[in-house]
């Protein structure tokens, strides 16, 4: 007679053998949770727990975004599973990240904004990033500046031409998010306008400010308000 747990184990089998046959297509929301929750829960119907999850969160961005707490709200989530819920959207945007910087030269505004948006996944407040090149407006490091409020985000020309000057950079690129639209605001705009005066006082040019919202972002450079920073 079979038990519940080698019922479960016969069927989390089976769910790895659709994964390796066809990877993630065919796959609904909750059998992705189901899957990766087998991991952390080895006695429990995941199955249930993957449709409970979608319930109350609406969707795998919801669940992944969810707080630790309320992952634990959800029947038969303990810690351990809500951890490991949490840590996705930073694996994903470590994995953007690195794909991004590949032999990235910073000349293509598309491929700017597919940068810096893998640094935003899965950020619940304004985070500002600034990326210093080389000469041949190469990538030398990306580093987080700031991680401020829900809708603000302070720039600290400062800070940024110290590390510009420690690695040798010729240009800075700074970018920050917002949670509505990618509309600068006036804020935006002086701040801008202020770190381009610091650092052109020593020969380094703030080639763009970018603002990411979700999966699309604006250059400041190219939308005209780059013109106002002057």
């Amino acid at each position: 007679m079979k038990t519940e747990q080698s019922v479960h184990s016969g069927h989390r089998q089976r769910l790895r053998e659709r994964y390796r046959a066809n990877g993630l297509d065919g796959f609904s929301d909750h059998e992705l949770l189901e899957l990766l929750l087998g991991y952390a829960i080895s006695r429990k119907d995941t199955n249930q727990i993957g449709h409970a999850l979608i319930a109350r969160f609406g969707n795998l961005r919801g669940v992944f975004e969810a707080e630790e707490e309320d992952l634990t709200d959800v029947e038969n989530m303990g810690e351990l599973s809500a951890f490991l819920l949490r840590l996705i959207p930073g694996i994903t945007r470590r994995y953007y990240e690195e794909m991004a910087e590949d032999s990235l030269r910073f000349i293509d505004t598309r491929r700017i904004i597919e940068f810096f948006s893998a640094r935003f996944i899965g950020r619940r407040e304004e985070c500002l990033y600034a990326a210093f090149l080389d000469e041949n407006k190469r990538l030398i490091q990306c580093t987080l500046q700031f991680t401020g409020s829900i809708n603000a985000v302070e720039i600290h020309a400062g800070k940024l031409l110290r590390q510009a000057q420690r690695s040798g950079s010729r240009y800075v690129v700074i970018a920050h998010n917002h949670f509505n639209d990618t509309n600068p605001s006036v804020q935006d705009i002086a701040s801008t306008r202020y770190v381009r005066e610091q650092l052109s006082k020593f020969g380094i040019e703030l080639l763009d400010h970018v603002i990411i919202c979700g999966s699309t972002g604006l250059s400041m450079k190219e939308s005209g308000h780059f013109v106002k920073a002057y």
